[in-house]
């Protein structure tokens, strides 16, 4: 059985089981018929750049547009990944479901058990011209 995600786009769902009324999915080939507990998945942006959010290996639309909100049933894998935007570079994930030692990575996986808040911490890339001191040593350059 293939994992259900739902995109929601109207005010009716319920999550345990009963009937929901959808406005939206992810396409075609999911069951889009919940019988598990759906719990929201959310990213807070720091800095400049995006995350998308991929499970099963296809990628799924947060539940409006604009938003970095995602519905997904419980115990479905879930795959994210962090674009930043042009003069950025990803910094780190920070939240309760980011894998101890992929702080760093820009695409981690873990297993969504309970509502989940992620933050993706991008950082400027900046260059420093002139004379100036590196860690107590002369630097005559650009970093």
């Amino acid at each position: 059985m293939k994992k259900n995600i739902l995109l929601i786009t109207a005010a009716w769902f319920c999550l345990f089981g009963m009937q929901a009324q959808y406005t939206g999915g992810i396409g075609s080939g999911y069951d889009m018929a919940s019988t598990g507990q759906l719990y929201q998945l959310s990213f807070v942006l720091e800095g400049e750049g995006d995350v998308t959010v991929e499970v099963d290996g296809v990628v799924v639309d947060p539940e409006s547009p604009g938003s970095n909100n995602y519905f997904i049933e419980d115990g479905t894998e879930v795959t994210i990944n962090a674009s930043p935007a042009s003069g950025w570079v990803f910094g780190y994930w920070a939240g309760d479901a980011v894998p101890p030692g992929e702080e760093e990575e820009t695409v981690i996986s873990f297993t969504l058990e309970e509502a989940t808040v992620i933050t993706a911490r991008f950082l400027k890339i900046l260059t420093i011209a002139g004379d100036f001191t590196v860690a107590d040593r002369p630097y005559d350059g650009t970093v």
